[in-house]
């Protein structure tokens, strides 16, 4: 029989991989930051050496060495699309993109007994980007159907962070951040049938829009830092006290059958809407298997954000409002490092992220943004050099959907019934090559003395 303490662990262990439920969200990213967070599948809200701390867990920073910690190039490959989006073509419609991760830079220095944690990080939120173009001629007949479909937006996150010891084993910390936030929705429909050179019929819906805010987020972090076992909490709030927001937003809808010319849904308005995060609360633990092995497990939860109002343009168009919201989430993860010398440390994470969002039905007079996502799972392959105060890691994380619940609602994506599409062969796949070189800064602060 396993001891009492062993049995606690394998329990708390499996309920949180159990605790795992179907959500629709759209601001959750798949992307992790800074050294051990990437290489460790974000599992360290108990705690590591690692500067990014500040937004794990700010209550480990008396962790982490004084150091600094800059991200390199970081290449990132993605495919995404639908394998075949019209029914009666053949040709493979998933788009392949070559991208940059974007650069995290964080440093701790301790100042009088105070430590000081400071980050920059870019979370790339969504990058769903898919555009699919067929001409055919048949007779006299010529047709061109065109499919457009974006949805992208940054998170630049810029903050602080320090923490407090509250008794022998236990800390307490909290991290400001100011987020600016900037996205990019844009869908396109063109159906176009000529006929001897005349239009026989003729269909054009554009909805563009971009938007941004300027806001700020805090971070919570309790800590219990014991010499084999850790155990971290971690609350986020959503973002508060907007400064800046604003945006652009353009709609038109342009029908032609036999001669007959009907502009409708005509938007081309500036706007300042607000954009909604949830709640984040976040479990980890670990523990030192062995002078080799160390164990990281961690849940977080994502709370629902309530159907709310992003633009009401009443006096443009009467009746019409653009909305959003999300259900609740719960993200699991999972990660093991081992230490082959003093020079080279090897890890692996995997981690689930409930995306699973729900495209709810679109009423007349109403807008939403049309979500092509499902559950993700990731894996991390990763490696820790050492040599003198000086370190450099680099590793893989390769992640794909799992599933796409509710495939059928995609077809409710306003006016795309007039292409015939074939919505049920998602495909999104990407593999980000990770870099990031850190080195400690104690010594050279001490000689500048």
């Amino acid at each position: 029989m396993l001891p009492i303490k062993k049995n606690y662990l394998l329990t708390l262990i499996a309920c949180l991989f159990m605790l795992q439920l179907p959500a629709q969200n759209y601001l959750y990213t798949t992307e992790l930051f800074g050294i051990d967070g990437s290489m460790l599948s974000g599992a360290i809200t108990a705690g590591s050496d690692d500067v990014s701390m500040t937004y794990y867990n700010p209550a480990a920073i008396h962790k982490v060495p004084s150091q600094l910690s800059i991200s390199l190039i970081q290449p990132t490959f993605r495919r995404f699309g639908f394998t075949k989006f019209l029914e009666d073509v053949e040709a493979d419609a998933v788009a392949t993109n070559i991208d940059l991760k974007s650069a995290l830079v964080s440093f701790k220095v301790n100042l009088g007994g105070v430590n000081l944690a400071f980050l920059r990080l870019t979370r790339s939120l969504l990058t769903d980007q898919f555009n699919v173009k067929v001409t055919s001629l048949e007779g006299g007949l010529s047709t061109t159907r065109f499919f457009n479909y974006e949805y992208s937006g940054d998170d630049d996150w810029y903050g602080i962070g320090t923490n407090f010891q509250l008794g022998p084993n236990l800390y307490l910390g909290v991290s400001q951040f100011l987020s600016i936030a900037g996205f990019t929705y844009n869908n396109v429909v063109l159906l176009d049938e000529t006929e001897n050179g005349n239009t026989n019929r003729y269909f054009n819906n554009v909805f563009e829009a971009d938007y941004s805010n300027l806001s700020f987020i805090t971070k919570l972090g309790l800590m219990l830092d014991t010499d084999q076992h850790d155990l971290g909490i971690t609350i986020t709030t959503p973002t508060y006290a907007r400064l800046n927001k604003g945006g652009q937003l353009y709609s038109t809808t342009s029908v032609i059958n036999q001669g007959t010319v009907d502009l409708s849904n005509i938007i081309d308005n500036e706007i300042s809407p607000f954009i909604k995060t949830a709640w984040e609360l976040n479990l980890g633990y670990s523990v030192e298997l062995n002078k080799k092995g160390k164990l990281w497990v961690n849940s977080s939860y994502h709370t629902a954000v309530s159907e709310y109002e992003m633009v009401n343009l009443e006096e443009i168009r009467p009746g019409y409002r653009w909305l959003n919201g999300s259900r609740a989430v719960w993200n699991t993860s999972l990660a093991y490092a081992h230490v082959v010398n003093e020079q080279l440390e090897l890890s692996f994470g995997a981690r689930t992220n409930q995306f699973a969002y729900e495209n709810k039905p679109i009423a007349q007079g109403k807008h939403r943004n049309i979500i092509f996502d499902g559950n993700h799972v990731h894996f991390v392959l990763g490696s820790k050099l050492q040599f003198n105060r000086n370190t450099v890691l680099i590793g893989v994380d390769y992640g794909t959907i799992r599933n796409v619940p509710n495939i059928e609602d995609f077809g409710r994506l306003e006016s795309a019934g007039v292409l015939s599409p074939n919505l049920t062969e998602l495909k999104k796949t990407n593999l980000s090559i990770l870099l990031t070189y850190g080195f400690i800064i104690d010594q050279l602060r001490r000689r500048s003395r």
